[in-house]
């Protein structure tokens, strides 16, 4: 039997497509060929050449998304809406459209809108809502911003969460967070004469004094009793009101500041009247004296009283 030693080499394997320099490699449909060519010698030293095999390709897509956030944008305004700019990137290697989604978790109205100068900078006139981004060619970007509609109200922080999710291949999707600072919610405190949250005086007419501040300007601070007295203080971060009437016994009053966005914060005290002065009378007729004889079966008494505050009322019994 004729034995030969046999062997193999493959020469060469030769792309036709020179993949691009960016991070998705091959694109989608790409066509390339691996070209192999083997030869053997045989026991003699004759060599056979089996000539060039080929065999072509194709690269299939692959869908990939990520959402980069833009600069952050500062405080956010309570009672506007306020937009952080973002780009929907392609990470795929095809053309793909990505779903859209947006979300408060304080629960505020949000969307999606186009950055159509692709500036980052919000524009007044930019308001085109969207929920696909794309089509969008591999590695490239559809630019767009996350708007969340901040209540007047709003006094605390919000996080804001985007989502994208491919057209092509649903399992393939980004989130990203952003967080959505608000001013710091106003504040007023009653110290003068007294920071506590109940007090008595004796004194019919009383002056409070405080402070008030937030991260936006406060723009009044006004006071109200139980009674539906009220007024405006004098002062904004520091202030105090007029005398206030006070009613025997208890009266509540509350003091509230308000900022430039139409936020409010109150402070309350309970404040006891006790009138340290009992009312004055005297009887003037018939007699001023403490005893009286009369032979009438009926007799009128008059005479005068005084309070410091008012007299309410005179009853006599026997």
């Amino acid at each position: 039997m004729r034995k030969f030693a046999i062997a193999l080499a493959i020469f060469s394997v030769t792309f036709l497509y020179a993949p691009p320099a960016g991070g998705v490699g091959l694109p989608a449909g790409t066509r390339f060929q691996v070209v192999a060519q083997a030869t053997y010698t045989d026991a003699v030293g004759t060599i056979y050449d089996s000539g060039p095999v080929s065999l072509t390709l194709t690269v299939e897509q692959v869908a990939g998304v990520s959402i980069e956030p833009g600069t952050d944008t500062g405080l956010a305004t309570p009672g506007d809406d306020y937009y952080v700019p973002i780009r929907i990137i392609n990470t795929g290697n095809g053309i793909d459209a990505f779903a859209l989604t947006s979300s408060s978790s304080n629960g505020w109205n949000t969307a999606i809108v186009y950055d159509d100068n692709a500036d980052g900078i919000h524009q007044p006139t930019e308001q085109t809502v969207i929920s696909v981004a794309g089509l969008i060619v591999a590695d490239g970007y559809s630019p767009c911003f996350a708007r969340v509609s901040v209540p007047s109200n709003a006094k605390s922080d919000d996080t804001l969460r985007v989502g994208a999710t491919s057209n092509f291949d649903p399992r393939k999707s980004s989130q990203v967070q952003l967080n959505v600072r608000v001013p710091k919610a106003p504040s007023v405190t009653i110290t003068t004469p007294s920071a506590a949250e109940s007090f008595t005086v004796t004194e019919p007419l009383l002056t409070l004094g405080g402070t008030a501040s937030g991260g936006l300007s406060i723009t009044r601070v006004e006071w109200r009793t139980n009674s539906g007295a009220s007024g405006t203080c004098t002062g904004t971060t520091t202030w105090s009101t007029n005398a206030i009437r006070l009613a025997l016994g208890a009266n509540v009053i509350t003091v509230t500041a308000t900022d430039t966005a139409g936020r409010t914060a109150s402070d309350t005290c309970t404040v006891t009247y006790s009138d340290p002065n009992p009312p004055t009378i005297t009887i003037t007729s018939p007699t001023t004296e403490s005893t009286y004889t009369t032979n009438e079966p009926t007799i009128d008494i008059s005479g005068t009283a005084s309070d410091d505050v008012a007299v309410v009322s005179v009853t006599w019994s026997t």
